[in-house]
């Protein structure tokens, strides 16, 4: 049980004929989870990397079979969790990864989802197609941008000399 989205949901739910609400926590899902996020955005014709969603109580072997099918695929993928944010349960696996890394991998996953489940059921474990950075300079830059019916709201850019970062 999520106490804090039943409080939220309380305060907010006679605020929705008035005024519109951004991130609304009845979708909570939909924009804390990655895996549907992009489901929405695919089925929406918005660009969004290729994954792959393994619950955390999957067969091991199977998953890791799939996860190894889809790094033939894509070359280098990002292993995580579908809900976590700031780089939290995120991994780097590429072509190199035995099928023991992924174990091991996928192991740290399922115990971080684990935890999760208990009060965000909807926690799973995402295979991600990396997309490789397009730069001019030794810097990455990452745009986050929030619209509003069609208006910007704000925007912000995060820059580093990294590959993978949050």
């Amino acid at each position: 049980e999520d106490f804090q989205r039943e409080a939220i949901e309380k305060r907010i739910k006679n605020k929705r004929p008035i005024i519109p609400i951004i991130n609304d926590i009845c979708f909570f899902e939909n924009y804390d989870c990655k895996d549907l996020s992009f489901d929405l955005w695919k089925k929406n014709n918005i660009k969004c990397p290729n994954h792959l969603t393994i619950s955390p109580e999957s067969h091991l072997n199977e998953s890791i079979q799939a996860i190894s099918h889809f790094i033939k695929g894509y070359k280098k993928i990002l292993l995580r969790t579908n809900n976590e944010s700031d780089g939290n349960g995120m991994f780097v696996l590429d072509n190199s990864s035995t099928e023991e890394n992924i174990k091991e991998t996928l192991s740290i996953l399922i115990n971080r989802c684990k935890k999760f489940l208990l009060t965000r059921q909807a926690t799973r474990i995402m295979a991600v197609e990396f997309i490789s950075p397009v730069k001019e300079n030794d810097y990455q830059d990452l745009y986050r941008v929030h619209i509003l019916f069609g208006k910007i709201i704000s925007f912000y850019a995060v820059t580093s000399k990294r590959d993978v970062f949050h």
